[in-house]
């Protein structure tokens, strides 16, 4: 069961995912990618945002921590969603992930920053950006790779069934 949930609003939008796919799976992709303990800051379309942590027993990160984690979250989620959106988590043992959902709710990018509590604010959101940016690429450029080869394969075997009945 999740713990209640620390609420905010930024008053404007964020991202366009609806609600409901916000939170499909939520918590297991959370325990997934960050830890059967995680922390997470996760934002709605319209800006409402929450606070969480996996149970009640899940420890709160201190409010620097927690504040840098919606830091992230609202610049990451306004600034390069691309059509998704991202939940920024915390491990117990003391590590970020930042994870882009797509439009669908499927996680394919989980970012781990090594950042300690004694440095997390020297971790930018101009930096984390990058980081997201660069994440969404290499995923983007694996999925064109894979649908370029697999369109390379058949029109290959194509190309060489035609010829073998040429000959």
């Amino acid at each position: 069961m999740i713990a209640p949930a620390r609420k905010f609003k930024v008053g404007y939008r964020v991202h366009t995912v609806p609600d409901v796919i916000v939170v499909a799976d939520l918590a297991g992709q959370l325990e997934r990618h960050v830890s059967p303990g995680w922390y997470a800051v996760v934002f709605f379309a319209d800006g409402r945002g929450a606070a969480m942590g996996a149970d009640a027993a899940t420890p709160t990160p201190a409010d620097y921590i927690v504040s840098w984690m919606v830091k992230v979250a609202v610049a990451l989620n306004r600034q390069a969603n691309h059509g998704g959106h991202w939940v920024v988590g915390w491990a117990d043992r003391h590590e970020a992930t930042l994870i882009w959902r797509d439009q669908d709710g499927d996680v394919h990018v989980a970012i781990e920053v090594d950042c300690k509590p004694s440095n997390v604010e020297s971790y930018t959101a101009e930096h984390l950006i990058q980081l997201g940016e660069k994440g969404i690429a290499e995923w983007q450029m694996r999925n064109s790779w894979v649908d370029a080869t697999g369109n390379e394969v058949v029109n290959l075997a194509q190309r060489a069934a035609l010829a073998q009945r040429r000959h």
